[in-house]
């Protein structure tokens, strides 16, 4: 309860800076749940943690491009996909909130994106599920 009222809190903090930039955010299920933010080229591109935590991983992979995975305690795990660039590095502690990234077009990408996934215990999650 208490990751999922940090989750919400940042998560609407987060969709409120993107409305205020003409984001769509749109949000597809499937074999990889997540959420896709959509941004035009040029603005504020900032990409920001979800919750407190390690960074476990920030590297290329061919799927989803530029990625970053943090680690928040208790099996959760957030992940930031098709990243432009990684500011943090493996080892890395981060705040809530502190920018991690810019958003992207890389692995396999159409268009300047975010993917934004959680996982719970190895299993992912809908990102929205943690904001209800």
């Amino acid at each position: 309860k208490e990751i999922k009222r940090k989750v919400h809190s940042l998560f609407t903090s987060i969709c409120n800076i993107f409305r205020r930039n003409s984001i769509a955010v749109n949000v597809y299920q499937g074999e990889k749940d997540g959420v896709i933010l959509h941004k035009n080229w040029g603005d504020d591109l900032n990409v920001y943690a979800v919750l407190s935590g390690k960074v476990i991983m920030a590297e290329y992979n061919t799927e989803s491009g530029n990625t970053v995975k943090i680690e928040h305690g208790n099996g959760v795990i957030s992940e930031y996909g098709s990243l432009e660039s990684m500011s943090v590095l493996v080892g890395a502690e981060v705040s809530a909130g502190e920018v991690i990234g810019i958003i992207g077009n890389t692995g396999y990408s159409t268009g300047t994106h975010l993917c934004w996934k959680m996982s719970v215990n190895g299993e992912y999650v809908d990102p929205m599920s943690m904001i209800k």
